[in-house]
């Protein structure tokens, strides 16, 4: 399903042309792009990766597309809040990271999920 709806709505060819210059295979990125309603997901993405940037300095750690696609996955890594917003996550807690499901429990997110054992 997802291929038709990509290849309706356009981004296949879109698709291919970033893995094309980004030399990657951006399959988990595909999905997304379908639940986005297609070239939707193009300023979707720019304005998680502009948040991303303000709460980290960096594109990738904190934006939503691409910690549910894999940061690691991705070529990203996690990093914490700027200094200037740590007071955000308050003293001795630490700055908020992906969603976590209860164990045991199935979640349809899970598949893409980027949780990982504590740090």
């Amino acid at each position: 399903m997802r291929q038709a709806v990509n290849l309706a709505n356009g981004s296949t060819l879109a698709g291919l042309g970033v893995a094309a210059l980004g030399c990657g295979h951006e399959a988990r990125h595909a999905t997304q792009f379908a639940c986005c309603g297609g070239l939707v997901m193009i300023p979707l993405y720019l304005a998680a990766a502009g948040v991303s940037w303000a709460l980290t300095g960096d594109f990738g750690a904190r934006n939503v597309f691409e910690r549910r696609a894999g940061l690691a996955d991705g070529g990203y890594q996690d990093k914490p809040l700027r200094r200037q917003l740590a007071w955000i996550s308050g003293p001795g807690r630490r700055a908020p990271g992906p969603a976590r499901t209860c164990p045991g429990r199935a979640s349809a997110a899970h598949d893409e999920s980027t949780a990982s054992p504590s740090r």
